[in-house]
């Protein structure tokens, strides 16, 4: 796993600049303290300007590595991996590369898979559904995937490619900071004739400005100042409320999930189950052994049809009658499509997977036994 001294962000350069100039500071007070007592003990001086040296050289480099991420527009680097990003995962933050993952619901096959540099899952439902619905050649699809997903461009870019999303929306709780919370946006009604909201007490909240799409509506001060129910909805002298610029698709969303909520333990039992034996049975360690975005992607796609063919054909190297489509071969591998909006046809699974950069000796693998058929 990579070190995380070799992960590097504008912060952490300033924090070694401190810290490095700290330490020139110490040795030059020692030189100028020893210069001042001459008779006290004796330093070893040709020691002590060599490790200014050595530090001098430091900070020159840590100089220009801050220069370079400036010029280049960079957040983070990783030394030696510079395809890799620092994510959050559930053993905390690692130098990563997140997986996603496409696992067809009747045969728990991955149908298609994804290595990104993205920290966030809110980003690929689109992608990965549109791929998933190339792969199995028909014109409708039902995709289900976790909250991590949520994303209102997203719904609606998989509405518009008839792609039925059932995804948990994932919305910001407007709390009072305490363990209270105020209204929430679901108790404001909204009016689309004449483009307003009316909130629990009954008072009109209308549109104040627009914000990358994003409508915002606020409330009269002169009403929220004689509300009896305003502790329980603000503490600015006004409410505002914000309409997201695919609200409509969120709410259709929500209205999905509410008609199907088995959704959820589909995706469990579907799509964690193969990603789990990838990562156990196929990487050993769940981590990737080759450098950069194209040795982990290689690695991906040799790992992900060596799963596949464990798992459609155990018996590997034994022969098989024809299936009854004339076609040779396991009939598992012959996918078929699932209904919609019974059951979902596409789960989601992402996963950051850290890479290690060690190598494995040869002598580290156990003779490799002849398994071709007799």
């Amino acid at each position: 796993m990579a070190s995380s001294r070799k992960h590097l962000t504008p912060k952490k350069l300033q924090q070694r600049e401190a810290a490095l100039d700290k330490k020139i500071a110490h040795y030059l007070a020692q030189l100028d303290e020893a210069d001042r007592d001459e008779e006290g003990e004796s330093i070893d001086r040709s020691a002590v300007q060599a490790a200014l040296a050595e530090l001098q050289v430091k900070k020159a480099n840590n100089q220009t590595c801050q220069v370079l991420m400036q010029a280049q527009g960079l957040v983070q680097h990783v030394v030696g991996e510079s395809d890799a990003q620092k994510m959050r995962t559930a053993s905390g933050p690692l130098v990563a590369y997140n997986i996603q993952s496409a696992v067809d619901a009747k045969h728990c096959l991955i149908l298609h898979h994804e290595v990104t540099q993205e920290g966030t899952d809110n980003r690929q439902l689109e992608p990965m559904a549109k791929a998933a619905k190339e792969k199995l050649d028909q014109s409708e699809l039902c995709v289900t995937a976790d909250a991590g997903y949520s994303n209102g461009a997203q719904f609606q870019a998989c509405e518009d490619a008839a792609i039925t999303a059932f995804v948990p929306p994932n919305r910001a709780i407007n709390t009072t900071g305490g363990d209270e919370q105020y209204f929430d946006r679901t108790e404001f009604n909204y009016d689309s004739n004449t483009d307003q909201y009316q909130c629990p007490a009954g008072n009109r909240l209308t549109l104040k400005q627009l914000s990358k799409g994003d409508r915002i509506y606020q409330a009269a001060i002169s009403d929220c100042r004689s509300c009896p129910l305003k502790n329980r909805c603000t503490k600015a002298e006004r409410r505002y409320l914000m309409r997201h610029a695919h609200e409509a698709a969120f709410e259709r969303m929500e209205v999905r999930m509410k008609a199907h909520l088995e959704m959820m333990g589909h995706r469990r039992s579907i799509v964690e189950h193969p990603f789990g034996n990838l990562k156990q049975w196929i990487f050993g360690n769940g981590r990737f052994l080759l450098r950069q975005l194209q040795g982990a992607r290689a690695e991906m796609a040799l790992a992900v049809p060596g799963l596949q063919l464990e798992k459609s054909y155990p018996g590997a190297g034994s022969t098989e009658a024809d299936g009854a489509d004339g076609l040779k071969g396991p009939s598992f591998f012959r996918l078929q499509k699932s209904k919609c909006p019974d059951k979902s046809g596409i789960c989601f699974k992402p996963r950051r997977t850290a890479f290690s950069h060690s190598l494995t000796r040869p002598g580290d693998y156990p003779p490799l036994k002849n398994t071709a058929p007799k």
